[in-house]
């Protein structure tokens, strides 16, 4: 299993109740999209890894919603 930490890219959109851990079975890459609990789909912008944690930069791709821009 493959735990990330999620951080959202938009400023403007708050989400009530974001998920800020993702477990995936296979790595994830920049350029996928995950869907989280809330239903949003989000697209993968960036990931660092540190010695302890990744962190996945994702932005909102939900039709209907305004997409961030990097």
């Amino acid at each position: 299993m493959y735990t990330y930490d999620v951080s959202f890219v938009e400023h403007a959109e708050k989400i009530i109740h974001p998920d800020h851990l993702l477990t995936t079975h296979c790595p994830v890459h920049i350029g996928e999209l995950v869907i989280l609990s809330d239903g949003s789909k989000r697209e993968v912008c960036s990931i660092v890894h540190s010695a302890d944690r990744s962190t996945l930069y994702v932005t909102d791709v939900t039709p209907g919603k305004v997409s961030a821009s990097i």
